[in-house]
């Protein structure tokens, strides 16, 4: 266990970071 976490963490970390590109793209 623990695994799905990481990989949730890294997922939200991609998100987030899109989400930033996309607001300072606008």
């Amino acid at each position: 266990m623990g695994r799905s976490l990481v990989q949730e963490a890294r997922a939200w970390n991609g998100v987030q970071i899109i989400a930033i590109r996309r607001i300072i793209s606008r």
